[in-house]
């Protein structure tokens, strides 16, 4: 996946620096670039850091250069212009579910078409464990001891965490355990002979495809929540559930795999709350009704839609 992202920031750099010698390559021009990059960015975005990785991969692109005696210096070097600013970037947890109810009504709203139906069980247990969307589709129904992606034991799902993560296991708390139960009867009945925890509707032998989610967020968020919801808002719901609960940004950084500890916690999800204090606890279930999973538990007859 990494290699991807690099050979694509490749490609988006070749399109415009392509033509330049390193002379022209100043801070200037890098100025020119953004602004360049930026009519390009998604409305709504301002694009600073992916500015900034392109850039980042142009002088490392560069410091070969200069190995390979193809250039005698780096005209980048001590001149790096920043475009990202972290006071004017948007949290993920403002695209988390506001609430359990939300996040279920999501989920059922998921459940609506068979073709769907595994993204409203990927989303939950994402929202309810804090995983990234690899390590979730990771997650395989076969796996027999520790260490395999998927195994149960006692209070811990094991996972393979992304991006260097520590800590590969989440923790298995009731709501968490009712899910993954209800998940576990679902994809016996719907794909009984898939070894993935959420198999694609359309080849039950491969995990559904990573951004599916993504997409169907970007579709119903505005309809069910009347705002933008995406996965890695998933990952930041469960860090506010566990923050609003009293949990340590230490303790959630561990649980959520991250190495980085406390610090990032606030800076990537945003400082806790003031309203916290003495109110509610938030809950990874609803407050109203019933988990959107009962849809399923109260079906007798539920047709088995495997595509092999």
């Amino acid at each position: 996946r990494q290699a991807l992202h690099r050979k694509a920031r490749a490609d988006q750099l070749v399109k415009w620096w392509g033509p330049k010698t390193p002379a022209e390559i100043t801070a200037q021009s890098c100025k020119s670039y953004a602004s360049h990059r930026r009519s390009q960015v998604r409305a709504g975005t301002d694009g600073g850091r992916t500015i900034d990785l392109e850039i980042e991969a142009l002088a490392g692109a560069l410091n070969f250069a200069v190995l390979e005696g193809l250039t005698d210096r780096n005209p980048l070097d001590g001149q790096r212009v920043r475009f990202y600013r972290a006071s004017t970037a948007q949290h993920c947890r403002d695209f988390a579910p506001s609430s359990g109810d939300e996040l279920h009504n999501l989920a059922a709203a998921l459940f609506e078409t068979p073709k769907s139906e595994v993204l409203g069980w990927q989303l939950l247990v994402e929202a309810m464990s804090g995983t990234r969307t690899c390590e979730t589709l990771a997650l395989r129904a076969d796996a027999k001891s520790r260490g395999e992606p998927g195994f149960v034991e006692g209070e811990w799902l094991w996972l393979r965490r992304a991006k260097g993560g520590v800590n590969p296991f989440a923790v298995i708390h009731p709501g968490l355990r009712e899910c993954l139960s209800a998940l576990s009867a679902w994809r016996r009945r719907r794909f009984p002979s898939s070894p993935w925890f959420f198999p694609s509707p359309y080849d039950s032998k491969r995990h559904v495809d990573p951004c599916a989610l993504a997409h169907a967020l970007r579709r119903i968020g505005p309809i069910v929540c009347q705002a933008k919801r995406t996965p890695h808002g998933l990952r930041a719901f469960f860090v506010t559930v566990r923050r609003s609960q009293g949990i340590s940004d230490a303790q959630v950084a561990a649980e959520i795999g991250d190495r980085s500890g406390a610090s990032l916690i606030a800076s990537t999800y945003g400082a806790v709350p003031p309203n916290w204090r003495g109110g509610p606890n938030l809950d990874f279930l609803p407050t109203k009704g019933e988990p959107a999973w009962h849809t399923f538990l109260n079906t007798t007859s539920l047709p088995a839609v495997e595509v092999l």
